[in-house]
């Protein structure tokens, strides 16, 4: 997993197109099989969950489960050859794949009881596809996050990326290692909360407070920190956090662009973008 994200996009879309098929075939075969065994599609559409939780309570866990991604995306769609590519990427890859991904572990899990899609298809028989899923899934998965957090921390304190994905690859083994998964539900929901005021932020600044224009290149200076957004995020996770009434998601991301709007008003005078960029009088 350190290996791909070491060497970048490259590592990243080779691997992809070797282990998104394996993914697509496995978790295809593993559905089939678990449809089998509880007897059809009708018997797998007509159970229900011993516990449920509420409407917002799972949007949050939903969102949680794919808002980092979401929110870093075009950390990788920069490298589409154009706009409707960048765009056809993602629009497949979280309204399709993504879905596809959701379902085999939903169908798998009924039919095992096990909310964990390789474990399941272990249940089902299934050994080699399992594997295949649990090393193709965790780490298509990983080598993006390790990329994403590598390319934001060069950013702040300017180390070179690779050593950042190194370091960050053996911390990340560690927690792993020590249980995290065993309170991924509540990651999830933290994630829920913490990561849609971020992509407010930038929403709010690239098109009210930049108006969709950002300037680079010559003449342009670039500020380390911009005070008024981790004000803004800090607000938006407390209110979503605390306030019971809505949905928590939701809230966040709504109470991030407002607070980062209105501060970024007060201040209009200093001219600092979210990237902080400013040009020259």
């Amino acid at each position: 997993m350190l290996l791909t994200a070491y060497y970048g996009y490259k590592g990243i879309s080779l691997l992809s197109k070797i282990a998104v098929p394996l993914i697509v075939i496995t978790a295809t075969i593993g559905m089939i099989v678990a449809v089998k065994q509880v007897g059809g599609w009708n018997v797998v559409a007509s159970m229900k969950p011993e516990q449920s939780m509420g409407l917002g309570a799972g949007i949050v866990m939903v969102v949680g489960s794919f808002a980092g991604g979401a929110s870093a995306q075009a950390d990788i769609t920069r490298y589409a050859k154009s706009t409707k590519v960048a765009w056809l990427g993602t629009i497949f890859g979280y309204m399709v794949a993504n879905v596809f991904i959701i379902m085999a572990g939903f169908v798998t899990t009924v039919a095992t009881g096990i909310g964990d899609l390789p474990s399941a298809m272990l249940q089902l028989g299934l050994g080699i596809p399992a594997l295949l899923v649990l090393i193709g899934a965790q780490w298509t998965t990983n080598d993006n996050n390790l990329y994403t957090s590598s390319l934001g921390l060069a950013n702040i304190i300017n180390v070179d990326r690779s050593k950042i994905v190194l370091v960050s690859g053996v911390i990340a083994t560690l927690v792993g290692v020590a249980g995290l998964s065993n309170y991924f539900a509540d990651w999830l929901v933290l994630l829920g909360i913490g990561v849609p005021p971020m992509a407010g932020i930038i929403l709010a600044d690239y098109f009210f407070i930049s108006n969709q224009k950002y300037e680079y290149g010559k003449g342009s200076e670039y500020c380390q920190w911009n005070i008024n957004a981790f004000i803004s995020w800090g607000v938006a996770c407390l209110v979503g956090y605390f306030v019971n009434w809505g949905i928590a998601s939701l809230n966040s991301l709504i109470v991030g662009m407002v607070v980062y709007i209105i501060l970024m008003k007060v201040n209009e005078d200093k001219k600092i973008g979210l990237i902080g960029t400013y040009i020259e009088p």
